[in-house]
């Protein structure tokens, strides 16, 4: 076989086994988490702790709810860490490994993103007689999207994102957090004004993490380079 035909084969075989490889490295899927945390606002920077399940599931602070895609059926518990804007400034990379551990899987979720609120601070106010329906917030260096509520905007819904990597091993799998808090029990004027004052607000909150994709193009793309390297060495080939 001349050096032409064997280097051919050989890309072949890259080209052949490339999708293998590309996929057995990548996780799709979600899980939907959910809980209670208590924020506040000590020194003026804002905290975001946990709080621990009831009893007898105290060791944990969040419920599993169910999964999706490679985690389609899992449940159980998990525990978040407590972060705020010392430890995950909105807007700037950071690394928090083992931010979220569960029971029922080894993965765990490095933290590397916090993204800033997007409703903007013009309608942020800690007049609670303010409160109407349609008001939304972003608190300044916060990462929350507030908006009152029905009733008369006496209470308000809480939105939040956040990116990282599922860890499966050594694979790291991009993923995407979104927080909400669909009722916070109070409008968000109220809970400015609680945090102004020194008080600690306990919001419920679902969670969904999901994978994301790796770009459709990728491998596209590096099977396309594959294919014409080959054509071009064959056509140099043929006209020697």
């Amino acid at each position: 076989m001349s050096h032409g035909k064997s280097a051919i084969t050989a890309i072949a075989a890259v080209v052949i086994a490339l999708p293998l490889s590309v996929s057995a490295d990548t996780i799709t899927g979600g899980i939907h988490f959910s809980g209670d945390v208590t924020i506040t606002s000590p020194g003026g920077v804002g905290l975001l702790s946990p709080d621990s399940l009831p009893t007898p599931n105290e060791a944990y602070n969040f419920t599993v709810d169910d999964g999706s895609g490679y985690f389609a059926g899992l449940n159980g518990f998990g525990n978040g860490t407590t972060f705020g804007s010392a430890t995950a400034p909105i807007d700037t990379p950071v690394n928090i490994p083992d931010f979220l551990t569960f029971q029922n899987t080894p993965d765990t979720f490095t933290l590397t993103y916090v993204f800033g609120g997007v409703d903007g601070t013009a309608g942020c106010s800690a007049v609670v007689a303010n409160a109407a329906d349609g008001n939304t917030c972003s608190p300044p260096g916060s990462p929350y999207n507030l908006q009152d509520i029905q009733p008369n905007g006496q209470d308000s819904s809480a939105t939040f994102v956040v990116e990282g990597v599922l860890m499966d091993g050594a694979t790291a799998n991009p993923a995407t957090i979104t927080f909400t808090a669909a009722s916070t029990g109070k409008s968000l004027e109220q809970l400015l004004n609680d945090q102004e004052n020194g008080l600690a607000d306990v919001i419920t909150y679902g969670a969904q993490l999901q994978t994301v994709a790796p770009e459709p193009g990728t491998p596209s793309l590096m099977l396309g380079a594959c294919l014409l390297l080959a054509g071009g060495m064959l056509r140099r080939k043929k006209t020697r």
